[in-house]
Formats: structure tokens, sequence, C-alpha cells
């Protein structure tokens, strides 16, 4: 039974694969303190990526990236200038999204003008000027509903300012006690109240408690190595009914960095013990130490990973039982060209499954140096051919190749193709049982040198894959087409909510069903029909006079 259950587990822990799904030509710079984030500010369904970018003897940027289907980011406009980024959200609790900036010592919170567009316009300055040491970690520290900013100064001082009102924060408690770089915070000790635990460069830090209202004290020091300042929560990551924090550190070692990290879990209140200890990874010394880790549930399987980052490399960790984490993935196997990498999780494209976005580069000062994003998601389909560089003729048929991946698993799959690069997808087939690898596919009557296929694989998210670059549909003898229902369209689809329909003369009847089969709609045929739908899956029965037709209808949120 033993050697059953190793095999089982290895088969388990050596499953999963994430791949690369976007690209930037940019990334953050001073990743230890300055993070990048995910948020859809402006409300549109549509996700931004937020950066501090190194730009050469140029003033201070913020970088605003927003997603577009499939897979796709646009640069919007010059961004936000003069300002580096710190945090974003709703910090002041009404319908507008804010952003928190630092410049010139003073920290700076600008706002959405409307609901409807970034945050750009400045509302609040800090009346004293601070140069933070470490980053600025954002929470509701006393749990009053208002949200706080925590930092700490190179003196040891640490501050708390607190929104009180519409665009209003007020310094509400600070102290000097040793040296903190870097926060995170939960009630890691189950006992009702907030700690913080923070980082430290020098080794050492402490563990802070919220003690009323605007009000904390040090409870806890622990004893770290150096460069421990990569500091992030951990939300029961082996289901024990306790939260955690992780610090990882970066002790030197001879000429090299020995990097590790440790999971703190509370033993009693206010005491707090490494509950794991990750295997060492030595890197050189020269590199520098700049990193930034966190924890996502990135397979979708109700359980958060460690995303562990170093200077020049990421690893996956999942738990496998009460305090024993084994690593699952290595992204980089020789390691790649950063001397600083940060690790952020959120699901930019909407499909279930969060993406992993990586950022970092040189971290240097000079013209030459740089930095990049790659973005990454757990593979779950991978689409073999065609696969980029055929040609075929219309009414071809086309043997559709492909491989699915448990985990993350799936139920069933769809099809669609796209004769503008991936911009837009016509439906192909839906419901493709998940036993299926193949698809026998009529070619359409479609002359493009653009050509795309896209695969979706439903499982606990819909995992997705494109062929690797265009193919091409050249002048070729036409498929007899039949019947008229090859003039339907459905577009876009799958869509974030408008859906248009084209149909052909011999349409009767028009009903549409949620995914559990309850009558939603029933529609008056026309020849083109406009709807729009909340995110679901639905399916529109089209009544011909030849018999029935079944489509699926992907709303994405």
């Amino acid at each position: 039974m033993r050697i059953i259950l190793l095999v089982i587990l290895w088969v388990v822990v050596n499953g999963q694969n994430y791949k690369r799904i976007g690209y930037l030509p940019e990334g953050g710079t001073s990743v230890t303190i300055l993070p990048i984030k995910g948020y859809d500010a402006n409300h549109n369904g549509f996700p931004e990526i937020y950066y501090h970018p190194y730009r050469y003897l140029q003033p201070a940027v913020i970088r605003i990236w927003e997603y577009k289907n499939f897979n796709h980011y646009f640069l919007v406009g010059d961004s936000i200038r003069d300002y580096i980024f710190i945090n974003l959200g709703s910090f002041d609790n009404d319908d507008k999204s804010d952003l928190l900036a630092w410049g010139g010592g003073h920290f700076y919170v600008l706002e959405s003008p409307s609901p409807d567009s970034y945050p750009t316009r400045q509302v609040w300055s800090s009346d004293s000027t601070y140069f933070a040491f470490g980053g600025i970690h954002v929470a509701d520290l006393d749990q009053d509903g208002r949200m706080d900013f925590l930092f700490s100064n190179a003196l040891g001082g640490i501050y708390v300012y607190e929104n009180y009102g519409d665009n209003s924060y007020v310094l509400v408690w600070d102290t000097v006690l040793g040296s903190n770089y870097n926060f995170t915070s939960g009630d890691f000790d189950g006992d009702g109240l907030i700690e913080f635990p923070s980082g430290n460069v020098g080794g050492g830090s402490w563990v802070y408690e919220c003690c009323g209202d605007n009000r904390y004290r040090p409870i806890s020091q622990l004893d770290n190595p150096s460069n421990s300042h990569d500091i992030f929560f951990g939300n029961d990551l082996d289901q024990d009914g306790k939260l955690e924090f992780i610090i990882s550190s970066a002790p030197g070692v001879g000429g090299s960095r020995a990097y590790q990290f440790r999971v703190y879990e509370a033993v009693g209140d206010n005491d707090y013990e490494v509950s794991y200890t990750s295997d060492i990874i030595y890197r050189p010394y020269n590199l520098g130490v700049g990193r930034g880790s966190y924890c996502g549930d990135v397979d979708l399987d109700g359980q958060d990973e460690i995303i562990w980052a170093i200077e020049d490399n990421w690893y996956i960790y999942k738990a496998f039982g009460n305090n024993n984490f084994q690593r699952i993935f290595t992204a980089y196997p020789d390691y790649n060209w950063h001397n600083e990498t940060r690790v952020y999780v959120y699901d930019l494209n909407g499909n279930g499954y969060p993406e992993i976005i990586e950022t970092g580069g040189t971290n240097g000062t000079g013209p030459n140096d740089s930095t990049e994003t790659v973005i990454w998601e757990i593979e779950a389909v991978r689409l073999l051919y065609p696969n980029g560089g055929e040609v075929f003729n219309p009414g071809d048929t086309v043997e559709i190749k492909w491989r699915t991946f448990d985990p993350p698993g799936c139920d069933s799959l769809s099809l669609f193709f796209s004769a503008d690069s991936g911009y837009t997808y016509d439906t192909i087939m839906t419901g493709i049982p998940a036993s299926e690898t193949t698809y026998n596919w009529i070619v359409p009557d479609t002359t493009s040198a653009q050509c795309m296929l896209m695969i979706w694989a439903y499982g606990p998210g819909v995992g997705w894959d494109f062929t690797d670059s265009v193919f091409a549909i050249g002048v070729g003898i036409s498929e007899r087409k039949s019947h008229k229902l090859r003039e339907l369209k459905i577009y876009p689809n799958p869509s974030h909510g408008l859906i248009n329909l084209a149909l052909p003369a011999d349409v009767i009847n028009l009903t549409l069903f949620d995914a559990s089969g309850r009558l939603i709609h029933h529609l008056s045929p026309s020849p083109h029909l406009q709807f729009t739908l909340p995110p679901g899956i639905y399916f529109l029965k089209i009544e011909t006079e030849a018999g029935p037709i079944h489509h699926k209808i992907l709303i994405l949120k």
C-alpha cells in the first residue's frame, strides 16, 4: 500500500505544467519594495496591469497595460507621469478606484475622476515627507472598516495612515522599534486581532498586533537570517485551519546567496514557530537579492500554492498534508537573465485560472539595463495540429489534434476558428467529450493568410490554447453548402456580455437555456439579433426546416 500511495503522490506532484500566455517588453524595477498588480480600475471587464518601470534618465511613470481578448495587452496612453506606483484598490469605499503613489518624499492618492476611468487625478498628499524603508502594506489593520497604509523608514520608525472619509487620510499611529522592512498581515493566531509581521534586511524581525482602535504593539520577535525581507501571506496553505506567513531569506554563504523560505504558524496566542523550512538554492552573490513572492490558487483546486521568487527564477510549492510542502514546478530550469524577480497572482483574462505575473530585470541604472513582464497560466490543453505555417484549401478535411492535462482536468472541449490573427473567433464545435483528442474539421470557404485555431478545455476554469502562428486558407474548391445554416453566425463567442446573431431565412424558432436547462428566453427569428447576457454558459436551440441545431454560448466575467 505504501508503494502505491507514493506512486500516486509522484504523479500528482509532477503532473502540473505552466506555460507563457503573455509578454510585455518592459517590467517593474526595485521589485523588493515596488509591486506589480492586476486590477480593473475603470470597471470595464478588462483588468489592467500596473507597475513602476525602469526608464534611463527619464521621469518616473506608472505604467498601465490593459487586457483584451484573447491574451492581448495594450499600453494605455502615456500612463501616469511623475509618480511611483505603490498600490491600488478602493481605499475610501466609494465607487471610484484609488491608487497609492510616492514621489519626492510624499505619499499621494490618485482617484478615478469617474467610475469608468483610470485613477489619474491626485486627491491627497501626505502632510509630511517620508523615505520609506521597504514596501507599503495596505490593509484594514484594526478592523474598523477603514483602510490603513503601513510602512517603515530606515531609522526604525513605523507609521500607519488611515482613511478618514472621502479622499482623506490621517497619521494615526507611529513608533520606533528596531529595523523593519516589508510587512504582511492577518489573524495568524486566531484571537480575533490582526497581526502584522515584518521582514528585515539585517536579520531578525518583529510581529506586531492590533490592541485597539489605531493601537498596535510588538508581541513576538523572530530569529531570521539576513536579507529576510521577502514576507508574504499564506491562506491556510496546508488546510490545518491556521493562516501562515512566509519569510524568504538570502544570507551570504561564501561567494553565494543561500535562498530559503520558512513557513510560520501560530502555536499559541502571540507565539509563532517555523512549521516548514524549504530546501536551499544557491545563486551567485553578485546578482543581488531583489525579489517578491506571493501565494495563490493557481491550479484552481481550492488550495493556495506558494509561488516563491528568487533573483533569477521562481518556483511553485504545494502542501501535501500538514506542514508538508513539495516543489511542483520550476519556471526556468537553467535560470533567466534577471537580477531581481517579483511574482503576483491575478486572473487577468477572466477564464477562472489565475495567472502568475512575473516581472523583473537587471535592476541597474545604466542605459543598457532592461526589464520584462511574463504572464503564465496552468496548462490545461495543448493544440498540436495545425500549429502554424500550413496551407489548406476550402473544403479540405483537417484532423485537428490536441492533448489535455490533469491536473487541472477538463469535462469537455470547444474549438474556434479565426481569420484575423486571433482577434475574433467563430465557433467550430462545442461539447466535444474530454476523452477525444482529434476532430475532423471541414475547412471553410474563407481566403486568409492570418488563420488561427483556439481550443477551450472546460474544467475548474477554462483553459485555452492557440495555434503558435498563423496558417493560410488559399483559393480552392469551396465546400458544398448543403444547408443554409452555413450562413449562421454567433459572435463574439466567447463574449463579455454582448451577443450578435446573423440567421439564415429558414430559422423557425429560437430558444435560449442556461447551463441547468432552465428556459431563459424565447427569441423571434430575424436576420439580425443582438442581446446581452450575464456571465455563464448558455445553450441556444435553433429550430429550422431541416431540424434543430444546438450551440453553446459562453459569457465571461
